[in-house]
């Protein structure tokens, strides 16, 4: 302490110094409170993602194996798609397909709402509320309008893009 301090003061502890003493102790308590967590270090810590999210190409091919004892040739045909366009999309489980290519598989494999939901969340994309041809595609999945033939004739009722027929 300096000699300039009043003599009151001499035996204070700065405040600085105080609290971080205390916070000090009640760290040291803290730790002697918790119990000890044993992690071993070659467990690996990242979760394994792929057998939880399944890629758009996966889940195609579980349904068409499941449901249509894989009969590629009647989906791609149904979907409006081309072998060269279904094939890549079977082949390459990375092959980005557009929102209208995943929704007309989901109404060539006769999906459910909720099925039609996952297949399209596996590619990225979503059905809005906020856009005609979604609310259209909606209201189809929720009917079980799976025939792109009738989805065409509501979304030209609606002044919208139909499928085209691949030949």
């Amino acid at each position: 302490m300096s000699a300039a301090m009043p003599e009151a003061c001499a035996g204070a502890v700065p405040r600085e110094i105080r609290k971080s003493h205390l916070f000090g102790r009640f760290v040291q308590r803290r730790k002697a409170a918790l119990p000890a967590i044993d992690l071993p270090e070659n467990k690996p810590r990242k979760p394994n993602l792929h057998a939880a999210n399944l890629s758009f190409a996966a889940r195609v091919i579980i349904w068409v194996r499941d449901r249509y004892a894989n009969n590629a040739p009647a989906i791609y045909r149904a979907a409006y798609l081309s072998r060269k366009t279904y094939s890549a999309i079977i082949s390459d489980e990375n092959h980005v397909v557009s929102k209208r290519t995943a929704i007309q598989l989901a109404f060539a494999l006769r999906l459910t709402r909720e099925e039609a939901d996952l297949l399209l969340h596996a590619a990225g994309y979503h059905l809005s509320r906020s856009v005609v041809e979604d609310m259209i595609f909606d209201a189809c999945l929720e009917a079980n309008i799976h025939n792109l033939e009738d989805v065409n004739h509501f979304l030209l009722a609606y002044e919208c893009r139909p499928f085209v027929p691949q030949t």
